[in-house]
């Protein structure tokens, strides 16, 4: 839940400031350990932000990587609000946690809305994200809401280390899991959870 933890915190501290992130996503995530391979303290950070824009400029539009974009991308009539990275992070952790065997099948699906197919064989391990998931961004929970409810916190710590030592550091979420072991399309091993993740 670490990962998960991390990622509320700063879409929340995004949120507060105005802006929407639009491209969150595995590929996106970075992690390091700044603890010891004995006890290990994992960090995450978001990276490549050219595609943030301020929440009262940000219009719906197909931005960011299409199976991680919010339903409200692809229908061009409102304006999109910091709910939009709330649900690319539900399809983020679906893949960490590869629910319902995502990874396997993450580049053939076309529309955010695939994904609860793929989620109606095994959504256990991530059922407590499920206010993220909302189509309509109205009912979707915020970054602090989901913090609030998870992990009981109202004001999350937005502190971090620093960052050029931390990014320095960090790997890509999505390179750790390749890394990790080789897995074989539909296998029961492809499909454990969190493998090869902090």
């Amino acid at each position: 839940m670490d990962v998960l933890y991390q990622m509320l915190c700063a879409l929340d501290f995004l949120a507060r400031k105005r802006v929407i992130y639009r491209d969150v996503r595995p590929d996106n995530i970075l992690w390091s350990n700044t603890g010891s391979p004995d006890a290990p303290i994992y960090r995450f950070i978001l990276c490549d932000f050219n595609l943030c824009e301020d929440m009262g400029k940000s219009k719906s539009r197909l931005v960011g990587t299409s199976v991680y974009m919010a339903p409200e991308a692809a229908t061009g009539q409102v304006s999109l609000t910091p709910k939009f990275d709330v649900w690319s992070l539900f399809a983020s952790m679906v893949w960490v946690y590869d629910a319902g065997g995502f990874r396997d099948q993450e580049t053939y699906l076309k529309s955010p809305s695939e994904i609860f197919g793929i989620l109606a064989r095994d959504s256990s391990q991530i059922r407590h994200t499920e206010e993220m998931s909302e189509m309509r961004p109205e009912e979707r929970a915020s970054a602090a809401e989901m913090l609030a409810k998870l992990f009981d916190q109202t004001n999350p710590d937005t502190s971090c280390s620093p960052a050029s030592r931390l990014f320095l550091r960090s790997r890509p979420l999505r390179s750790s899991a390749r890394q990790a072991s080789p897995r074989r399309p539909g296998s029961a091993h492809s499909r454990r959870r969190g493998q090869g993740l902090p």
